[in-house]
């Protein structure tokens, strides 16, 4: 039991060394190195005695003031070498002898972490069914990819909150009656890149003249702020729903073909196919070449219509490419 005790104190320096089965632990570096070192080369048998008698033979036992300085100077000298340790180990390093080197993973495969807003923005337990039977949203479908390392979901429901009630933070404003018009995701396909958006109809403007319903603004929310989120790579829309209820709120177009049918003179039913046209160029040419061009086309077709940009430029007055009738 003495051989394989735990020995040791010189000039108030602790060491600990263990012996078991022929091999020598030594739980921290102390001085004299001389003599511990010597010691360790020794038979397992020979060692602690061997130590003891280094000990006793560096410094006599302390007594009296000496002995009262013994223990600071123990614990002083420890920290001492369990420094000298560290810092060993940190020339280690920087000389490039590391031991063991831990993988750092890439930057693609960590899930990156933006404010998840599914919690709001998304309520997986609707069905297409029951939002087209209440009539109350319009149901947009996209084909969506976020950026690498971003979740499906949580992209999802921030895309419907860039595209109705929220943003990229959360808004202390906001109250219960916001919350009642939240765009919410109903619909997620991550590996065929598909979502579903149901948007409340009550979102969208009306035309401040006469209340009609307004399809810039439809497209406003539904594909407009959301195209450029960082965390969306892109983002399609390839399929839209309109309750009849809220398209009857949009007035249409003032004319029809029958409209058309009636002003070239063909009546009112069955009058046939009506062709028509834009000059090109759309800008650059003077009233004669623009002229002639029409001519041209009348020929066959039934009527022209001016491009965008073509107006009354000082090149090409529409009084002089209008005759007077």
């Amino acid at each position: 039991m003495a051989q394989r005790a735990s020995l040791g104190a010189a000039a108030g320096l602790a060491a600990v060394v263990c012996l078991k089965q022929g091999q020598s632990f030594v739980s921290s570096q102390v001085a004299p190195l001389a003599a511990v070192e010597e010691t360790l080369q020794a038979s397992p048998a020979q060692a602690a005695p061997a130590l003891r008698g280094a000990a006793h033979a560096q410094q006599p036992s302390p007594t009296g003031k000496a002995a009262a300085l013994a223990a600071p100077a123990a614990a002083a000298a420890l920290a001492a070498a369990v420094g000298s340790k560290r810092r060993g180990r940190a020339s280690k390093l920087a000389a490039g002898q590391a031991s063991c080197v831990v993988p750092v993973q890439s930057r693609a495969s960590v899930a990156r972490r933006a404010l998840d807003q599914s919690s709001r923005y998304a309520d997986l337990s609707l069905t297409e069914e029951d939002l087209i039977k209440n009539g109350q949203h319009v149901l947009v479908a996209y084909i969506m990819k976020p950026k690498a390392g971003y979740d499906y979901l949580a992209t999802a429901a921030h895309f419907a909150a860039e595209s109705s009630t929220g943003t990229n933070v959360n808004v202390c404003t906001t109250d219960d009656f916001t919350k009642t018009v939240d765009a919410l995701v109903y619909y997620i396909d991550p590996e065929n890149e598909e979502m579903k958006i149901a948007y409340p109809t009550a979102l969208f403007d009306r035309n401040i003249t006469d209340g009609r319903a307004m399809m810039c603004s439809v497209l406003t929310l539904s594909i407009g702020n959301n195209q450029g989120m960082g965390d969306v790579d892109y983002g399609k829309i390839y399929d839209i729903y309109f309750p009849p209820q809220y398209l009857r709120l949009f007035d249409g177009p003032s004319c029809c073909v029958i409209d058309m049918w009636r002003i070239l003179g063909r009546g009112t039913v069955g009058g046939g196919l009506v062709v028509g046209t834009i000059i090109k160029p759309k800008l650059g040419l003077q009233p004669k070449p623009f002229g002639q061009a029409c001519y041209g086309f009348w020929q066959g077709g039934d009527f022209i219509k001016n491009d965008e940009p073509q107006g009354n430029q000082t090149f090409c007055q529409m009084n002089e490419c209008i005759p007077k009738s």
